[in-house]
């Protein structure tokens, strides 16, 4: 018999959704199966994602982006859109984690 030994750790705990209105300065970036992006909705190529990000994070005090995608969205193009917001120098980030039966999709 082997013997095994662990450590307690303390993991973070997710917090539900509250119900405060949506924060007007962040923007969602929504990365589709087709590669494609979103900001706020809008339809953008990805060659516009660091000018966009770049312009955002000078006309808002505490620039704030939300990252999200559908279930076939594609890694890279998600990995891509995570390295522009860093690129440009935005801290606060956020991924949209919920699967399909969450959102409603």
């Amino acid at each position: 018999l082997q013997r095994i030994q662990s450590l307690p750790i303390q993991l973070p705990v997710a917090t539900p959704p509250s119900n405060q209105p949506p924060d007007k300065d962040m923007v969602t970036l929504q990365v589709s199966d087709a590669g494609t992006y979103f900001w706020n909705k809008e339809p953008i190529m990805a060659n516009e994602l660091e000018g966009r990000l770049a312009a955002y994070k000078t006309q808002v005090k505490e620039p704030r982006v939300l990252v999200t995608g559908d279930s076939r969205a594609h890694f890279g193009a998600t990995v891509y859109a995570l390295d522009e917001i860093r690129k440009v120098g935005i801290e606060q980030m956020s991924i949209d984690t919920r699967g399909p039966s969450e959102t409603g999709k």
